[in-house]
């Protein structure tokens, strides 16, 4: 935007030198400033958009961000649990045992070893994978020598 001066250089705008400017021009002038300042306003309003963009609101790379900067976060409940925002995840399905071991109680607070009675209280599964076996196969290229001609 090529900006022209709406007074010549060396003519100050003060309230005696505006007493002499005829009405119409005065006009012109403010509808030139009014003009001026909207496009300002738009181009104010252009950067502090680029300036706000982020990752999230752009087609920039969270990479591209700085890791220093606070990210503002869109909750308006500072007591909302971020554990209740995110996924629920799943429990892992217990597989059928090819083996159970019980495990009793040993010991009492009070130094008793006997319990007539029990029942499961927790089961630990532990999934243990077998051990790869490899498979080694031999390829042998045999060669013989032709009755025709006697090439290898």
């Amino acid at each position: 935007m090529a900006e022209t001066p709406l007074f010549p250089e060396g003519i100050a705008l003060t309230e005696e030198g505006l007493q002499d400017v005829p009405r119409s021009v005065l006009i012109q002038i403010i509808l030139a400033l009014v003009e001026e300042n909207r496009e300002l306003r738009k181009r104010i309003e252009q950067l502090e958009a680029r300036l706000n963009k982020d990752s999230s609101n752009s087609n920039q790379p969270p990479s591209s961000e700085s890791p220093f900067k606070k990210k503002k976060s869109g909750k308006k409940n500072k007591g909302t649990d971020r554990r209740k925002l995110s996924h629920p995840g799943h429990r892992q399905e217990m597989l059928a045992p090819k083996e159970t071991r019980v495990i009793p109680p040993e010991i009492c607070t009070c130094g008793n070893r006997e319990f007539p009675e029990t029942e499961p209280n927790y089961t630990h599964q532990v999934i243990e994978l077998p051990p790869i076996e490899l498979e080694v196969i031999h390829f042998e290229l045999d060669r013989g020598r032709c009755p025709v001609c006697g090439k290898m």
